[in-house]
C-alpha cells in the first residue's frame, strides 16, 4: 500500500498515553509522515515525540478560544500527504484501523472518513462514537480549503462545507480505536454543554437537537448526563449568545430532511 497518510496530532501535555499513541500509529499502513503539534506543553510531550522520531512543531502561544481548533490550523500547511489523519494523542489505533479508512476514502465520492471510538464509560460500560474531530481520516486539499474557525464545532463546520462541496462524511465501524482515557460523569457533562454550544453556533434547528438526544438516550440511557447538559449548554449559548455561522443553516436543514427520508424508506422497504 502507498504512504499517501499524513497524521496530525494536537498535543497539549499527553505524556501519559503519548507514547502508547504514537507507536499504535506508526505501526500503521500507509503512514506518510507523522507531525505532531505540541500546544504550550510544559511536560515530556515534546522529548516522547522525538524518541519516536516524528516531526514537532512547537506552538507557544493562544489567540483564539478554541486552542484545538488553532492547533490544527497551525500544522496544515506541513502536510504533505494526499490524506489527513487528525488524531487525538490518547488514541490506541487497533491493527488494521488505517487499511479500513484508507479503503473507504478511496470512493472519490467521499470526503471524509470518521473512525469509531470506543471509550470506556461509566460503570465500565463501552461508549461508541463516531464522527468524532479526533479520529478522521480527511482529503488533504479539502482540508486546507476548508481551514478551522474559531469555534466549539469547528470539525461539524469543517464536514458541512465538505458535503456543499459535493463530498460525502462517512463512519467506518470496521476502523476501531480505543479512548485510552475513561469517561466520567464531569467529562460526559462538559462534552454535553461543548456540544450543546456548538448546536446553536452551527444554527441547528432547537427541535431536531430535541429529536436527536431522544434517540441518543433511547439507545443508552447512561448518556443522560451529557443529553441533560446538551440542552444546558444550547439554551446558554443562546443567553449568552455565541456567535453564530448562519451559512451552515440551510446545509443542516436539508441533511436533517434527507436523513428522515432515509429513515422512513428504510422502515416502508
Amino acid at each position: 500500500m502507498q504512504k499517501e497518510v499524513s497524521v496530525l496530532i494536537p498535543a497539549h501535555n499527553e505524556e501519559k498515553t503519548l507514547n502508547i499513541c504514537l507507536k499504535s500509529v506508526i505501526n500503521q499502513v500507509g503512514i506518510k509522515e507523522v507531525i505532531l503539534v505540541a500546544d504550550r506543553c510544559t511536560d515530556r510531550t515534546i522529548n516522547i515525540a522525538k524518541k519516536n522520531n516524528i516531526r514537532v512543531l512547537e506552538k507557544n502561544f493562544k489567540k483564539w478560544s478554541n486552542p484545538r481548533a488553532e492547533v490544527i490550523n497551525f500544522g496544515i500547511d506541513e502536510l504533505n500527504g494526499l490524506y489527513t489523519f487528525l488524531c487525538d494523542a490518547d488514541l490506541y489505533l487497533t491493527n488494521n484501523f488505517m487499511k479500513n479508512m484508507i479503503k473507504s476514502i478511496k470512493n472519490p465520492k467521499i470526503g471524509v472518513v470518521s473512525g469509531t471510538c470506543i471509550t470506556k464509560g461509566i460503570f465500565g460500560i463501552p461508549n461508541y462514537q463516531t464522527f468524532l474531530g479526533g479520529c478522521r481520516l480527511i482529503r488533504t486539499q479539502l482540508l486546507k480549503e476548508v481551514r478551522c474557525k474559531d469555534l466549539i464545532g469547528f470539525d461539524t463546520y469543517q464536514d458541512l462545507l465538505i458535503e456543499k462541496k459535493g463530498f460525502e462524511v462517512i463512519a467506518n465501524k470496521k476502523a476501531i480505536a480505543y479512548e485510552m482515557r475513561p469517561f466520567r460523569s464531569r467529562k460526559y457533562i462538559n462534552q454535553g454543554i461543548r456540544k450543546g454550544w456548538a448546536r446553536y453556533q452551527l444554527c441547528f434547528p432547537f427541535g431536531f437537537t430535541i429529536l436527536h438526544l431522544l434517540f441518543k438516550l433511547i439507545r443508552n440511557p447512561f448518556t443522560l448526563p451529557e443529553i441533560i447538559s446538551t440542552l444546558i449548554g444550547y439554551i446558554e449559548a443562546r443567553i449568552i449568545k455565541l456567535p453564530r455561522f448562519k451559512e451552515t443553516k440551510k446545509i443542516i436543514a436539508r441533511r436533517q430532511i434527507d436523513r428522515i427520508r432515509n429513515f422512513i424508506s428504510k422502515r416502508i422497504l
